[in-house]
């Protein structure tokens, strides 16, 4: 059995990104869980996201699992694969940048990362 955890190194995004490592296992959940919202709807609020993700990922710390869906949007965002708009109420609402193409391909992590 391998102990050693393997990481994914993303980037932050702001003016001056910088890199971080997250868990790969967690980086993975993250997109399957990503992708399976935005399949079944067009957008989907942050807030949204992070209740599903604290309903469906159950492996990794939940006082720190909002940040993590924060960073890998966010370096998702910096690779031009999601977007993101404010809504009237200044929620941000994130939604895949070519819907087409993404559902075609059936994972966002298998050309995207």
């Amino acid at each position: 059995m391998n102990l050693r955890m393997r990481f994914v190194e993303i980037r932050t995004l702001s003016v001056k990104p910088k890199k971080i490592k997250i868990q790969k296992e967690l980086y993975d959940a993250v997109l399957d869980l990503l992708y399976s919202s935005l399949a079944e709807e067009k957008e989907i609020s942050l807030q949204r996201l992070i209740e599903i993700g604290e309903e469906k990922i159950d492996f990794y710390d939940p006082i720190d699992l909002p940040w993590a869906i924060v960073q890998i949007k966010n370096d998702l965002l910096f690779k031009q694969v999601l977007a993101v708009k404010i809504d009237a109420n200044r929620n941000q609402l994130v939604y895949l940048k070519d819907r087409q193409r993404s559902l075609k391909m059936g994972h966002l992590h298998t050309s995207f990362i």
